[in-house]
C-alpha cells in the first residue's frame, strides 16, 4: 500500500508583473520538497476572443462533422482515429 505525502510548505502567490501593472502572476513556491518556484503570467482576453472561438468551432465542426464529437453540453473534442 502507497500513502500520499502532504506537501508542508507549499506556498502560492498573486501580485503583478514590476514591469507592467496591469499584468497578474501567479507564483507557486515548493519550497521543502524541490525548492522549485513557477511564475505563471495572466493575460487579459480581447473582449471578443469567445465569439472568435466559438466561430472557429463552428467552423471545424462544417468540415469535420465526424471528427469533432460533443462529450457534455459546450465541452468538443477531437475524436480519435481507432485504428492508430
Amino acid at each position: 500500500m502507497t500513502s500520499c505525502r502532504r506537501p508542508t510548505r507549499t506556498r502560492a502567490r498573486v501580485g503583478t508583473a514590476r514591469a507592467e501593472r496591469s499584468q497578474g502572476l501567479v507564483c507557486v513556491h515548493d519550497g521543502p520538497s524541490t525548492g522549485i518556484t513557477v511564475t505563471l503570467p495572466l493575460f487579459v482576453l480581447p473582449p471578443t476572443w469567445a465569439a472568435e472561438q466559438r466561430d472557429l468551432l463552428t467552423r471545424v465542426r462544417e468540415v469535420c462533422p465526424r471528427e469533432v464529437v460533443e462529450t457534455s453540453p459546450g465541452a468538443w473534442t477531437w475524436r480519435r482515429d481507432r485504428h492508430s
